[in-house]
């Protein structure tokens, strides 16, 4: 019976440590998109105006 537990929660923990790993990756990869993002509509204006 402890044993199950165990590796019940050993999968749990696998499942919760991919899906970190997988939520990390996609806010890395919005907040990578946004800087490049900021950095070309900063070039854009100031070659507009300048």
């Amino acid at each position: 019976m402890m044993f199950h537990f165990w590796s019940q929660l050993v999968n749990h923990s696998v499942c919760l440590h991919h899906f970190v790993i997988l939520f990390l990756s996609i806010c890395y990869l919005i907040i990578f998109k946004f800087l490049i993002f900021c950095s070309t509509w900063r070039r854009a204006r100031i070659r507009a105006s300048g």
